[in-house]
């Protein structure tokens, strides 16, 4: 939630309410993510004490309150650089839940006019190649990061340059997905387009994670590239 901070200006602040303070709008009527049900909350008119008021920057800053009594390095990764690996990860599971139906159901398929096997179309082929070979980059860079985030937390060497980077890493990793889940999508016939089929729905939950804004590769890179050049970092959200 953005609220006014100490100096006037809006910032980001995160509220812990209990449940009686807060109404849950129906409002999750969406083409994918649906399990997530992310409703929209409605506070009105409610007092939070200080001690439920959690500031993002304290949160970038690795000076939260609870840093106090939680020491052990798990505690001293940043939050986005966990958090939004949450948004975006789910992505890669996704894309190979969908890549191993394809390729199982796709084995026997046959065309509709001559009667060959689809299996044997080398663009076909081609695009399984591609898509394995992205699935396979992700998680070689997830794994990679992950050991580098634990490191960091052990040694608290966190530079801003590199928090970026890894920032980068995350957010980009869904539209490698989008444009894998892709090229599934087109081979995958007529089949697909009913509601259950699976590469359908890994389909339409990849290009709605894309929607989120963790998943917004943009301001990430551009951020990434104005601290090559000296410019000071303007995101947050590391």
């Amino acid at each position: 939630m953005i609220a006014e901070g100490g100096d006037g200006t809006p910032e980001p602040y995160n509220f812990l309410l209990p449940r009686s303070d807060y109404d849950i709008v129906d409002t999750w009527n969406v083409m994918g993510l649906c399990p997530t049900g992310s409703n929209d909350i409605v506070v009105d008119d409610v007092f939070v004490p200080d001690h439920r008021v959690l500031r993002e920057r304290d949160m970038f800053n690795l000076d939260c309150p609870g840093h106090a009594l939680n020491t052990a390095p798990l505690y001293s990764i940043p939050f986005a650089q966990l958090f939004n690996r949450t948004v975006s990860t789910t992505s890669i599971g996704s894309l190979r839940r969908a890549l191993d139906v394809f390729v199982e159901t796709t084995r026997q398929k046959r065309t509709t006019y001559t009667g060959l096997r689809l299996a044997g179309d080398t663009t076909i082929q081609e695009a399984v190649a591609e898509v394995r070979l992205t699935l396979n980059d992700l998680e070689l860079r997830l794994a990679s990061d992950i050991a580098e985030l634990e490191a960091r937390a052990a040694s608290g060497d966190w530079p801003v340059e590199r928090r970026a980077q890894l920032g980068h890493h995350t957010t980009a990793m869904v539209s490698r997905c989008v444009e894998a889940i892709d090229k599934l999508m087109l081979f995958s016939g007529g089949k697909a387009i009913y509601s259950g089929n699976v590469i359908q729905r890994a389909f339409l939950d990849i290009h709605c994670a894309r929607a989120h804004v963790a998943n917004n590769p943009y301001p990430y890179a551009r951020n990434v590239g104005g601290l090559a050049f000296g410019f000071e970092n303007d995101c947050m959200d590391l």
